[in-house]
């Protein structure tokens, strides 16, 4: 794989890999359309050749169309319910029961047991802790690298950020106290009063705005301790830039006007409509 990959996406793996080794996971939240599936093939593709188990939980969507192809085309021994080493799952079946031809809650328990690396792609749908799905991935998680891929970790507050850490922080509030952050949730309220003055308003209590401006948070946290220990996030300017002293070059995907497909009520249910 790492042949394939720009030099952009190149740097982005090997800082993912620094991160998770200091801490134990890292989050990769390059913006839409700039590849983060090919860094996390690459990370994959280094955790089998180390001989690591990995489980990739995706969203049902992408899971045939994307993930199950490029794993096939460019991993194409690494499958199988550790009897190879990488499995794929949609986020849903974190809490599926069981069926006639599946133990799901079985193989949940076999990836807590047996895993030693999670890959989540679309990982903002796991910022609320609270929910079921997001407790039995995080009881899953439990000593095992953990990477979280989404170009939107960001929504209604910095807590959104915090909640994807703590999957590999295990909710330590005090994890990066040698960087001088003593408490990571009382570090993101500081830089939440600062978007608060950035953007005129009034001071609140409770951190979480309901007109949270993402575009002040970004220019916060551009140079903060924590964000730039934790997370890989490269935008298309930074990456426009980066290709100018590149050899490769990246072509971003455009938007494509609606296709709309022709649909017929009587080819469709003639017979049925017949007897009605």
């Amino acid at each position: 794989v790492y042949r394939i990959l720009s030099d952009y996406q190149r740097d982005g793996y090997r800082q993912l890999l620094h991160i998770a080794g200091k801490y134990g996971g890292a989050l990769l939240c390059d913006g839409v359309g700039l590849g983060k599936t090919f860094i996390a093939l690459m990370l994959i593709e280094r955790l089998v050749y180390e001989r690591k188990r990995v489980a990739v939980f995706v969203p049902k969507s992408t899971r045939d169309a994307i993930w199950e192809v490029l794993i096939k085309q460019y991993i194409p021994n690494a499958r199988g319910l550790f009897g190879n080493l990488v499995v794929i799952y949609n986020h849903t079946d974190l809490l599926r029961v069981a069926t006639h031809d599946r133990d799901f809650p079985a193989e949940m328990d076999q990836i807590r047991d047996q895993c030693d690396a999670i890959i989540v792609d679309e990982a903002h749908h796991f910022r609320n802790l609270s929910s079921k799905r997001n407790q039995k991935l995080f009881e899953l998680a439990a000593n095992k690298l953990v990477f979280l891929l989404t170009a939107t970790p960001i929504n209604n507050s910095l807590f959104d950020l915090q909640h994807l850490m703590e999957f590999f922080t295990r909710r330590d509030d005090n994890r990066y106290a040698h960087l001088g952050i003593n408490s990571i949730r009382g570090h993101l309220i500081q830089k939440e009063k600062a978007i608060e003055a950035m953007m005129g308003m009034a001071e609140s209590e409770e951190a979480v705005m309901a007109d949270f401006d993402v575009v002040a948070a970004e220019r916060i946290l551009r140079d903060d301790t924590l964000f730039r220990e934790t997370v890989v996030q490269r935008s298309r300017a930074y990456v426009r830039k980066r290709e100018q002293f590149s050899e490769t070059t990246v072509e971003f995907p455009e938007r494509q006007p609606p296709n709309v497909g022709g649909y017929s009520l009587k080819e469709t249910y003639g017979r049925l409509l017949g007897e009605l």
